[in-house]
């Protein structure tokens, strides 16, 4: 009995130093893997994501710039002559249309390489800008003339909005270098009442309201030629009333939030593409970038 008591006293002993060290060194090798497991997993998260952000930003960016595009040049009554409707406005704050808008009369569209400006009637009283704002909370006698079907006064009585799509600095975004951070889409907008070839300025303002983030660079390039032809296209259209735009193709460079998703020190080839295209000069190669093009012929051309 005494034997056996010792037997089992002897095995009860414990770990010896040896096994000690190889558990704590096949656990070591197991929480490595286990850790690297998850930081990989994290980064394939957060790439596919912001791949993700960057298609819908590119999607809601077209939708957007073609929704409003569709509205240049829009008439309620195209029997009558379109300088009547939209006179020339030199976009001065004191006279035009306050957005630096430099409209030819009879042109609805205008801009430069990284903006562009569209003027269209409103079509009835609870007609939007692109900043939210409701006609007919602006203006109760142009919307009470909007809301008469084909009613045309020759004075100044008819709504026309004008809106301006540009780029700024994102409020929203603050962290990494000042000059690699992506911007935002914003808009301004006026309103302004017309008729009889001249236009009076309802609202003045020229407070932005921002549409859409992540976007690192946005180009426009117009279509222009006469009797409703192409002849050539060009990123900064001339002021002129033989000369207006008939078709807009515009192109967004669409970056990621998120940094820190690539590993190498190389210009991501859709960023170096962007630099050679449009002899830019943007640096950023933590980022993910995506491009996003279309193109948007002007409907609304009654002569």
């Amino acid at each position: 009995m005494l034997n056996r008591l010792m037997n089992v006293t002897a095995r009860q002993r414990g770990l010896s130093i040896v096994e000690l060290m190889v558990a704590l060194a096949i656990s070591s090798f197991l929480i490595l893997g286990i850790t690297q497991l998850y930081i990989n997993n994290k980064k394939t998260y957060l790439f596919q994501q912001s791949q993700e952000l960057n298609q819908e930003n590119g999607r809601f960016t077209l939708a957007l710039l073609n929704q409003e595009l569709a509205k240049a040049g829009y008439r309620r009554r195209p029997d009558i002559a379109v300088t009547q409707d939209f006179p020339a406005d030199d976009g001065s704050s004191k006279t035009g249309n306050a957005l630096g808008c430099n409209f030819a009369a009879g042109a609805s569209v205008i801009g430069d390489a990284s903006s562009i400006c569209i003027r269209y009637q409103a079509r009835d009283a609870g007609e939007t800008d692109c900043r939210g704002q409701v006609l007919s909370a602006q203006s109760a006698t142009l919307a009470t003339n909007a809301d008469a079907p084909y009613k045309y006064s020759n004075a100044s009585q008819n709504a026309v909005i004008v809106t301006r799509f540009s780029l700024a600095a994102d409020a929203n975004f603050t962290t990494g270098a000042a000059d690699e951070r992506p911007r935002a889409l914003v808009c301004a907008s006026n309103l302004l009442a017309c008729g009889n070839g001249g236009c009076t300025r309802i609202k003045g303002d020229t407070d932005t309201a921002q549409l859409i983030s992540g976007i690192r660079d946005l180009r426009f390039d117009y279509g222009v030629g006469v009797d409703r032809s192409v002849s050539s296209f060009t990123p900064t259209p001339s002021v002129s009333a033989a000369n207006l735009i008939r078709t807009v193709r515009y192109s967004a460079l669409l970056q990621s939030v998120a940094q820190g998703l690539r590993d190498t020190s190389d210009t991501p080839p859709v960023l170096g593409q962007w630099n050679k295209l449009y002899s830019t000069t943007f640096t950023g190669n933590a980022y993910l970038y995506q491009i996003a093009q279309d193109t948007i012929t002007l409907r609304n051309l009654m002569p």
